[in-house]
């Protein structure tokens, strides 16, 4: 995506060669450990295993914030500010901004193919923007009682309950795996391990 694209191939590269070599020894260790120390091994992983309970973190996220109170308290200098401010952001996007020009200015840190598709999406998405906000602020100081009816149809409330019960659930298949098959699952940690080795240092040379 950026100009120089031999520099990012190169880093990209390097970054996933890196990770896979680590990874690779971090798993031929474990393999070894699996087969010389198996008690040691299934104990120095139990001690890496953590469990944080998500409910607790999303509980933020959970909850409503109703902001129509305020708004309908202050109905007119709300809808004057949604008026002009939709009118001032259409008026810009569609007579003032010169798209090709920020199209040049871009493409250097990008191609101009992608810089193209990501500067006329954005321009669609703040130009529908403020038509809709646009439409809220008449409506607003024109015909105050179709705002609730609006709200009631556009607003939802999505709680966090089932996605963090999901979530939430712990998976020990390959821990009760390993504890009951440790060499066996050694050999294959270290085998797997071992060819994603190969793989990348033979992906590193053919640089």
């Amino acid at each position: 995506m950026f100009g120089n694209d031999s520099l990012l191939s190169e880093i990209l590269v390097t970054l996933v060669v890196s990770f896979f070599v680590i990874t690779a020894f971090v798993g031929i260790a474990l393999g070894i450990g699996l087969n010389v120390s198996s008690a040691r091994t299934l104990r120095f992983l139990k001690t890496m295993n953590r469990w944080v309970a998500t409910p607790e973190r999303l509980k933020v996220m959970d909850k409503p914030h109703d902001i129509d109170e305020p708004t309908n308290r202050r109905r007119r200098w709300s809808g004057t500010v949604f008026t002009l401010g939709g009118a001032y952001t259409v008026f810009m996007l569609l007579f003032v901004v010169e798209y090709p020009y920020v199209v040049v200015a871009l493409s250097q840190y990008a191609k101009p193919v992608v810089v193209e598709l990501l500067v006329d999406s954005l321009r669609w998405f703040l130009l529908l923007g403020g038509v809709f906000a646009f439409v809220v602020g008449v409506m607003m100081l024109i015909s105050p009682r179709a705002i609730p009816a609006l709200g009631s149809r556009l607003n939802r409330w999505y709680s966090t309950d089932k996605l963090a019960k999901v979530a939430n659930e712990m998976h020990m298949s390959l821990d009760n795996l390993a504890e009951s098959y440790p060499r066996a699952t050694g050999l294959v940690l270290a085998f797997l391990s071992a060819f994603a080795l190969i793989a990348a240092m033979i992906v590193w040379v053919g640089r």
